[in-house]
């Protein structure tokens, strides 16, 4: 019949949800320290095929660390620069023969 290469293809379908679902349940349960939200998670993952998982990559999946490690770094030597320039120690903010113009000295100072 007509609908014979749908079947097949619905059947891998499910095969691949069914292994997402096997191999995602697990991993949401380790990541999500909060009952609630893991078991939301969860659910979203079995009751939306395939399209869960990836709600789940994009919206449940936090990356928040690095940047914040990164804004910690940036934050002390910041302080550290303010604080030398307190004590009357000036920092060299720009390179030799770049014009003194506050935007100069920003766009130096993000080289360093």
């Amino acid at each position: 019949m007509w609908y014979e290469p749908f079947r097949d293809f619905a059947s891998w379908l499910f095969i691949l949800d069914v292994l997402i679902i096997l191999g995602a349940i697990p991993w949401i349960l380790s990541l999500k320290r909060d009952t609630v939200a893991a078991l939301a998670w969860s659910l979203i993952v079995i009751l939306l095929p395939i399209f869960g998982f990836l709600l789940f990559l994009i919206f449940g999946y936090t990356h928040v660390y690095r940047p914040l490690k990164r804004k910690r770094r940036h934050r002390v030597r910041f302080e550290a620069r303010a604080s030398a320039a307190k004590r009357g120690r000036v920092l060299r903010l720009r390179r030799p023969g770049t014009v003194s113009r506050p935007t100069g000295r920003l766009a130096a100072a993000a080289w360093q």
